[in-house]
């Protein structure tokens, strides 16, 4: 179940330059709430979580010949997770607990 709710982190320049202020993001699925995210990122990582900001990511689409939409990214959701004070985490990493 801990493996369902979070798909994958995002690395981007963006999401990078906010590690430095103990922000990390994930892709996570759509069902997923800031309770389940916060609880999962503690037991997969051993931090303590301190805020989790979820962020809906619109369908991208464009329309074909004839009206016909094309699907480029379909909805997905991020979170965005802010760690205590003196935490830190490598999102390549798991914890071994």
């Amino acid at each position: 179940m801990l493996d369902q709710i979070i798909k994958s982190p995002i690395v981007t320049e963006k999401s990078t330059k906010e590690q430095k202020l103990r922000k990390y993001t994930f892709l996570v699925t759509k069902r997923a709430t800031k309770i389940d995210v916060a609880n999962v990122i503690g037991k997969l990582y051993g931090v303590k979580v301190k805020k989790v900001n979820m962020v809906p990511i619109q369908e991208k689409s464009r329309m074909a010949k004839r009206g016909i939409p094309i699907i480029k990214r379909p909805k997905q959701k991020k979170a965005i997770i802010t760690l205590e004070k003196d935490q830190t985490l490598d999102i390549h990493k798991l914890s071994k607990k």
